[in-house]
């Protein structure tokens, strides 16, 4: 290769990577509110370990050019995917069904105190008995089991609470979900105080909205939604769940927004960390507010404990709620650990 040839590709790749953060920056925000954002979203880590590994080695060989365009490339994609849109799509109204419990919802008289929820998505029995133990010590108000619908264990929650349980049975191996409360479930202008919705999911799957109106003791009536959306069926799947699970976040709020949101606390497995423009734009479309968490997921790796990377277990509240404090609980033998979540009336709104 003679000096002209060299000079020449050395010209391209000092433009190619002069020009790399501003392609980033611009594929990034063209990607953040589809189904692929919200894939790199659940990569994010991984690609930022990437980046930051190619930067250290960069320094180390002295070429500045490359660690320049790495670590601009990195604050560009990370900022043009979390950027959210000036406007959001307005959402259409849920089924016409659902606005026979707007009364219910806007009617309830406003809670009377702070509420403690807990969500959490298990994956079989080991450490169960051991994590719902760890709950009922912190003295929770709602409990939201998703992966299981084992009468066992909701008996024991609903005795520790003096409340009531419901229980929605898996379509799957992956188990239902039981919801406790400390107290009972109100009835809405009829017979029913349960009402379910389907969410898009895969076949046989049991993506799925459970609605009720929990009247927590000495507190007050609590609208709820408990969601749980699709999972993914393997990397095969990957892109087809990445748009079941926006799909499934949008029926969710066009049916809190069609209830009505202002005192709506939506609660369950996501998915999808709420960095993920995706899926949440249209919750936040609807009127809620996510109420921020540390990660809870991956807790553990095989057995071996590991550092969390997103929250996937969360709760979402109305305008009529402030969100006092939200976390994780600790447990063990689990993949993801416990969201606890104080929210207290807004006396602002």
């Amino acid at each position: 290769m003679n000096a002209a040839e060299q000079s020449k590709r050395s010209l391209i790749k000092n433009i190619a990577l002069t020009l790399m953060p501003a392609t980033v920056l611009f594929a990034a925000g063209a990607a953040s509110d589809t189904h692929l954002g919200l894939l790199i979203v659940m990569a994010e880590p991984l690609i930022l370990a990437l980046g930051a590994y190619i930067l250290v080695w960069a320094l180390i060989e002295q070429k500045a050019l490359l660690a320049g365009a790495v670590a601009a490339s990195m604050i560009a994609g990370a900022f043009s995917l979390h950027e959210p849109r000036v406007s959001t799509d307005p959402l259409t109204a849920g089924p016409d069904w659902l606005r026979e419990l707007r009364g219910c919802a806007i009617l309830a008289k406003p809670a009377k105190g702070p509420v403690r929820l807990v969500t959490w998505t298990v994956d079989g029995a080991a450490g169960l008995v051991d994590g719902v133990d760890a709950i009922l010590d912190i003295k929770p108000d709602i409990v939201v089991l998703n992966g299981t619908d084992d009468p066992a264990i909701g008996g024991v929650i609903q005795e520790a609470l003096n409340g009531e349980a419901k229980f929605v049975p898996g379509l799957t191996d992956r188990g239902g979900m039981l919801a406790v409360v400390r107290g009972s479930f109100q009835y809405c202008d009829g017979e029913d105080d349960e009402w379910h919705l389907e969410l898009p999911s895969f076949e046989s799957g049991s993506a799925s909205v459970m609605i009720g109106f929990p009247h927590v003791a000495d507190i007050g009536v609590i609208p709820l939604m408990m969601t749980r959306l699709d999972h993914a069926q393997g990397p095969l799947d990957w892109l087809d769940w990445s748009r079941r699970v926006i799909d499934g976040a949008t029926v969710s709020a066009q049916a809190a927004q069609t209830i009505g949101s202002r005192k709506m606390v939506l609660v369950g497995d996501m998915q999808a960390p709420a960095s993920s423009l995706a899926m949440a734009a249209p919750l936040r479309a609807s009127g809620l507010n996510h109420a921020r968490s540390e990660p809870n997921w991956p807790t553990q790796i095989q057995g071996l404990p590991f550092w969390t990377q997103h929250a996937l277990d969360q709760v979402w509240a109305g305008p009529g709620w402030h969100v006092q404090s939200s976390r994780i609980l600790q447990t063990s033998d689990q993949v993801r650990a416990p969201i606890v979540t104080d929210l207290v009336p807004n006396t602002k709104n």
